[in-house]
């Protein structure tokens, strides 16, 4: 049985796991989001890079074998952390 205490200790933690799931989803679209050519192109000054790719084999006109996106050749992918600490690292260099 709880006791009064013991009550609010148990909703204290409910709450933070339901904010940190809500913050954990917002996290994950926010990277699946900011991985997309769209959004790279969103910069004016990287539009004329976005079309060269764009036109290139690796691009979305349909050239290449292989599809990539600005991350795949931008960002480390030897691990999560490094991967999330680069884009944000990256992401803030050009706010």
């Amino acid at each position: 049985m709880f006791c009064k205490n013991q009550k609010g200790h148990v909703s204290y933690l409910i709450i933070g796991a339901l904010v940190a799931f809500v913050l954990a989803i917002f996290s994950v679209s926010m990277v699946l989001v900011t991985n997309k050519p769209k959004f790279c192109a969103s910069c004016h000054e990287m539009q004329p890079f976005v079309d060269t790719w764009n036109r290139g084999i690796h691009g979305m006109a349909d050239r290449g074998i292989m599809k990539a996106k600005c991350v795949d050749c931008h960002l480390p992918h030897d691990s999560l952390p490094r991967y999330l600490i680069a884009k944000v690292a990256y992401g803030l260099n050009d706010f």
